[in-house]
């Protein structure tokens, strides 16, 4: 473990220490609902939102004791993994080398991601309202032996499907075709095939989706991540 250079409350001063992240709590994930069980309610403790100004990253945090599972995903790519909470507070650096720092607080959690080697983008993740809004995951039936992951808020919809073997590292991190992990936060990122991270419409987003690709900014590129996204999307209500 190592402190966070230059930032509040980080290393001695704050007594929270940056720490590798880890292979998401099992009960936290299978708490994590299915958009086509129409009766699915949200994991209590899933809070949701936006990351930067222009929130094109959207990140989802679900919060059990002095657990996180952490969800990052701008259509393109994704980071899925677990972190303990200390003293309400969330420091962990994923298995792609972004830097999650957050403060759990009631109701929210609210702080910074750094994608590594790009610029910080600040976010508030809240509670989410309304049916069809939040974190949910399901097997992709497009993709054998694919989940499918989406964070839904009112205004748009970011997703990955991400093979199994994705998940039995420390965290997940999916990857654009030249093999290099993605996540950007400081430019809109686009997707090979944008529906397919539309979740249905009976508990999704209504069906007055559109979506739009182009190529991906090379600049925004991370450093190398593993896995494949083999579908991914970003779509955005009208």
């Amino acid at each position: 473990m190592v402190a966070v250079a230059g930032c509040a409350g980080c290393g001695a001063s704050g007594g929270v220490k940056l720490v590798a992240a880890s292979r998401p709590d099992e009960a936290l994930v299978a708490a994590v609902p299915d958009p086509f069980d129409a009766a699915a309610r949200q994991a209590p403790n899933t809070f949701v939102g936006k990351i930067g100004r222009a929130g094109w990253a959207y990140v989802a945090v679900v919060t059990h004791g002095d657990r996180a599972l952490i969800y990052l995903c701008d259509g393109r790519a994704s980071e899925w993994f677990g972190a303990p909470i200390r003293d309400g507070r969330l420091l962990v650096r994923s298995f792609n080398g972004t830097v999650l720092d957050a403060r759990v607080q009631a109701g929210r959690v609210r702080r910074t991601v750094q994608p590594r080697g790009q610029p910080a983008g600040g976010f508030v993740a809240l509670a989410p309202k309304g049916s069809g809004i939040g974190l949910f995951q399901s097997a992709d039936p497009a993709v054998p032996n694919h989940v499918r992951r989406w964070i839904v808020l009112p205004d748009g919809v970011r997703g990955v499907s991400d093979p199994p073997a994705a998940d039995k590292g420390a965290g997940t991190g999916t990857a654009t075709k030249n093999g290099t992990a993605a996540l950007s936060t400081a430019a809109e990122s686009t997707a090979a095939n944008p529906s397919a991270a539309q979740p249905p419409t009976s508990t999704g987003p209504s069906a007055a989706v559109t979506s739009t690709s182009s190529p991906p900014p090379p600049a925004q590129d991370m450093a190398a991540g593993s896995g494949t996204a083999r579908k991914t999307g970003t779509t955005r209500r009208r």
